[in-house]
């Protein structure tokens, strides 16, 4: 379990909401399923993190993960560290998701050993393994994936090493900000000090752990707007998404602005919930009233809510 004895200090820095992706990209409207189960879908470009508790807690999320991006095209990257080698990993892929050695021989999933990945002559350097991930993303992107799915365990639980790997963790998020990828971090809970929690809240979107078999939400900084966030783009979704109508109409977008619009939110209520501006709201807006034949926003919400 994490404990207390020992005390790093942390350079505070804004959490990234989850849903400021959208303004990264007006063109991707899509939602990326995760495949796990505290957070739903997210746009590009989120950075998550995940404690767990045995290696069986670690496959029971990654496997799942990547088994998603695979079926929606992305390339997937996963960055393997103890308690997994990368013989384990594969052994495991090929238990969950067959034929895995199909998969790798197109270059859709790729296994990397991560001290090799994140260290050179012992050293961890925040550019050159960011210029890997962007590297991966532009070769992606090239193949013609949708973008690309990585996860990367983390060994570096001691000074200072760990102070390392954590500036290249706040390098990551501005990155991953602006492609699309989205990105898992995994620690393990028994060699990571309570310290560390704060020290990883200030690089990540979302922190969750899994332990026993079973999830939860860290007490961490900003994890309770996070999981409002989750929760708007995924729990307000759900008249929206029920109905097979909307679901093929409308983009995931035009759905969590619908969601909100059915409960009743203005355009700057809406703004401020997704972080977006009130003129892009009213942009999504006209859309919907335009694919749904509505004349004002009573009428809208009627329709929607009287679809099939």
């Amino acid at each position: 379990m994490m404990g207390a004895d020992a005390v790093k200090t942390t350079t505070a820095r804004e959490r990234r909401p989850i849903p400021r992706a959208w303004a990264q990209s007006a063109d991707e409207s899509e939602l990326r399923q995760t495949g796990l189960d505290p957070i739903g879908a997210i746009p590009w470009g989120t950075h998550l993190c995940m404690f767990y508790e045995t290696p069986q807690d670690l496959l029971e999320a990654v496997l799942p993960y990547f088994r998603i991006g695979l079926e929606n095209q992305e390339c997937c990257i996963w960055a393997v560290s103890a308690p997994l080698s990368e013989e384990d990993a594969v052994r495991a892929l090929r238990a969950a998701l067959p034929p895995i050695e199909s998969v790798m021989a197109s270059g859709q999933l790729e296994i990397v050993r991560g001290a090799d990945w994140y260290q050179r002559d012992g050293k961890i350097e925040p550019g050159r393994i960011v210029a890997l991930w962007d590297e991966r993303i532009r070769t992606a992107m090239a193949r013609g994936f949708r973008g690309v799915r990585a996860s990367g365990n983390t060994l570096w639980h001691r000074l200072p090493l760990w102070d390392d790997f954590q500036e290249y963790e706040r390098t990551l998020e501005d990155v991953v900000a602006h492609r699309p990828i989205i990105f898992l971090c995994t620690y393990r809970i028994e060699k990571s000090l309570a310290s560390d929690v704060l020290d990883v809240a200030n690089s990540h979107q979302c922190i969750i752990a899994r332990r026993n078999h079973a999830w939860e939400f860290l007490d961490a900084p900003g994890n309770a707007e996070a999981k409002k966030e989750l929760s708007c783009l995924n729990c307000d979704r759900e008249p929206v998404t029920r109905r097979s109508s909307l679901r093929s109409r409308l983009t995931a977008r035009e759905q969590v602005v619908l969601a909100q619009i059915i409960k009743g939110q203005s355009s700057k209520q809406i703004a401020r919930t997704l972080h977006i501006s009130p003129r892009t709201v009213d942009f999504h807006r006209a859309n919907l009233m335009s694919k749904l034949g509505a004349k004002n926003a009573p009428d809208l919400v009627r329709l929607a809510l009287a679809a099939e």
